[in-house]
């Protein structure tokens, strides 16, 4: 059988035709590629085709347009238009903290706009979404929803929630036509009155779509809720829930075209099993799956459990052991799934986890925190410094190079679960983790690249690599100055000719090769503006 651990040649030729691809999407003039959303896309599946390149920030933001240092909220994930990286933050403006939406410009990192939101909940780490059709950033925080204008920061439209939404991330379509949703979670952590909500993104357009841009269309029960960003596709969304509080974990299907509040398609019951964190989507040949991740308070690094589900029945494939979470799977498409998990504390440690679908079944291929412990005092418990601290309950990794790198923060080790991570890690999926070895010599084939300061749930947008840190929002990757191929102060048509006839500074990303992956970056960048109606 050809096991998909043991597909290297084929994804590196596989990755070969994607950069092909890239350039001939370019030639038909397709925008530069965006992180509209936690995970990348409504399925939720965390996978780029980047290198993932981490060497250094190419730019920090720590302070908006008034000097005044900004507190990024530490755990959220940042989202990516096409022309700027979006987080949310707080100042002190009068002595009181106050919570703004900010937008940072991608070439150079300054602060374009920012948006003053409501604060969020219970130190909730809700990211914004991107409505790439509409052109708004979308904010989930305290019981506010609001789209702001993309390109201005004004605000569009906003609803209030009968309940906050807290951890969860919203989706939004963009395959319904004119009648377009955001689909985001209302909480209600240890109870069983939270709540599904469906938002009218696009226009009103008489009978075709009868509702107004930010009009609640209908809401759902679907019992205990936290953490729990929905996916989205063909027309149904998905969502787990908490369920009945230390019984049962839910996970839900319902039809995201429906006007009026729809009874679920199906509805999964995991038995001993709570879900506070996301779920995400894969289609294959033989049909269209979901993976999610329980959290439970019992146990040691093998408390919690990962399911697999068939999105079109609602019956449970298999269910494996995994570490406690509130994160949500990345699908690498080839067999593999990486789920992060645990906390510092109450039995558990932060831990990255590979596992492989069979199909019917799966296992476990590697646990980064078991794999790399070193038991140095003897006493038969996980510590700081035995092991390599990657992942957390809280942190949603990304994968890079269609599956051959993984982006993965260190959470802090501190009283509080929503600092920042304090660590960014690029790691090599060719590879196994070296046994027993966290901090020496044989780490450093494993985990190919290392940044200190940043780390939580990163974004990948084009070449470049956006997470906060305690420093503020860190952008990695080639900065604009590498597109200056001739070296006279501008990136334009010139540096493209430069490069094809093969003179100048032509290895744009910094990766010790010139090949056409550095061409593409370069024709993104001369092209930057030309959606804009500008042509440099």
């Amino acid at each position: 059988m050809n096991h998909p651990l043991t597909r290297h040649t084929a994804r590196r030729a596989a990755g070969a035709a994607l950069a092909l691809a890239a350039h001939a999407a370019f030639a038909r003039n397709e925008p530069l590629s965006t992180w509209p959303m936690v995970g990348g896309s409504a399925a939720r599946t965390g996978v780029s085709a980047s290198p993932g390149l981490i060497d250094s920030p190419s730019w920090v933001v720590s302070h908006d347009q008034d000097g005044r240092p900004i507190t990024f909220v530490g755990q959220a994930g940042v989202v990516v238009s096409r022309d700027v990286a979006l987080a949310i933050g707080s100042v002190i403006v009068s002595s009181q903290r106050q919570h703004f939406l900010y937008a940072a410009d991608r070439p150079t990192g300054l602060i374009v706009w920012s948006n003053p939101i409501t604060p969020p909940t219970a130190d909730s780490w809700s990211p914004p979404v991107i409505d790439e059709a509409n052109r708004t950033v979308i904010t989930t925080t305290g019981r506010t929803v609001a789209a702001a204008d993309l390109l201005t920061g004004s605000v569009r439209w906003s609803v209030t929630l009968d309940r906050p939404v807290v951890n969860a991330s919203a989706v939004v379509t963009s395959d319904l036509g004119v009648s377009n949703r955001v689909f985001v979670t209302q909480y209600d952590g240890f109870g069983n009155q939270g709540e599904l909500t469906c938002i009218n993104a696009d226009p009103r357009l008489g009978i075709a779509n009868p509702f107004d841009p930010g009009q609640v269309v209908w809401s759902v029960p679907i019992g205990g809720s936290s953490g729990n960003s929905p996916a989205y596709a063909a027309g149904v969304v998905f969502c787990s829930a908490v369920g009945e509080p230390f019984l049962a974990g839910r996970v839900h299907a319902f039809d995201a075209r429906a006007v009026v509040s729809p009874e679920p398609i199906w509805t999964a019951v995991h038995p001993g099993g709570m879900f506070f964190g996301g779920v995400s989507l894969h289609a294959d040949g033989s049909g269209l799956w979901l993976y999610a991740g329980t959290y439970d308070y019992w146990g040691g690094v093998e408390a919690g459990t990962l399911v697999k589900i068939n999105a079109l029945t609602g019956q449970e494939v298999w269910s494996i052991p995994c570490n406690r979470t509130s994160s949500t799977p990345v699908v690498l498409g080839d067999g593999r799934l990486i789920l992060s998990g645990g906390i510092w504390g109450y039995g558990t440690v932060p831990s990255v986890e590979l596992f492989v679908d069979l199909g019917s079944t799966a296992y476990r291929a590697w646990h980064s925190a078991l794999d790399t412990w070193i038991d140095a005092n003897q006493n038969g418990q996980l510590e700081s410094g035995e092991f390599l601290s990657i992942g957390g309950w809280s942190h949603v990794p990304v994968a890079a190079g269609m599956g051959r790198w993984l982006l993965a923060g260190t959470l802090a080790n501190s009283a509080s679960t929503a600092a920042p991570c304090t660590d960014l890690r690029r790691l090599d999926l060719d590879l196994l983790p070296p046994l027993g070895t966290p901090q020496g010599p044989a780490d450093r084939s494993f985990v190919a690249g290392h940044h200190a300061g940043a780390g939580s749930t990163p974004a990948i947008a084009d070449d470049n690599v956006y997470t906060i840190g305690a420093s503020g929002l860190a952008a990695f990757g080639p900065p604009p100055s590498r597109c200056d191929v001739n070296g006279d102060g501008l990136v334009d048509i010139e540096d493209l000719i430069a490069w094809d006839q093969q003179w100048g500074a032509r290895d744009i990303n910094l990766d010790g090769q010139v090949d056409l992956a550095d061409r593409v970056i370069l024709e993104k960048a001369v092209r930057r503006d030309e959606s804009k109606g500008i042509w440099p």
